[in-house]
């Protein structure tokens, strides 16, 4: 068995990968967190349902789930990073807002044990 050194520690989060559907200055603000998917399609998994919350006055921000995930994580380790992304923070280092929580979190399979799970807190 051969083993190797440890990579270099990463001490913050990686970007999520995200799209953006309807209008940056809409009243409201959907989140949408991905089932797994063999690639990543930039949000168009959910443009066939995302017409009633476009039209309802919600932007809507489409994230790849899997784009948060380290080597080694469960299920915990996951959904904390979601938790700390997508929390408001003062000074905008983080979250889609700075200032307020998403109007409406949305998952599917992975994406929505990881909304059940943050339902939680």
């Amino acid at each position: 068995m051969t083993s190797y050194p440890p990579g270099p520690a990463l001490t913050a989060a990686p970007a999520p990968a995200l799209a953006v559907l309807g209008d940056a200055d809409a009243p409201r603000h959907a989140v949408v967190l991905a089932p797994v998917l063999p690639r990543w399609d930039h949000g168009s998994f959910f443009h066939q349902v995302a017409e009633p919350l476009l039209t309802s006055g919600h932007r809507i921000t489409v994230y790849d789930t899997l784009s948060l995930l380290r080597d080694g994580d469960d299920l915990k380790a996951l959904v904390g990073r979601w938790g700390r992304h997508l929390a408001p923070h003062a000074d905008g280092a983080h979250g889609p807002s700075p200032t307020v929580a998403p109007d409406l979190l949305v998952g599917n399979a992975l994406g929505g044990a990881v909304v059940q799970a943050l339902l939680t807190h």
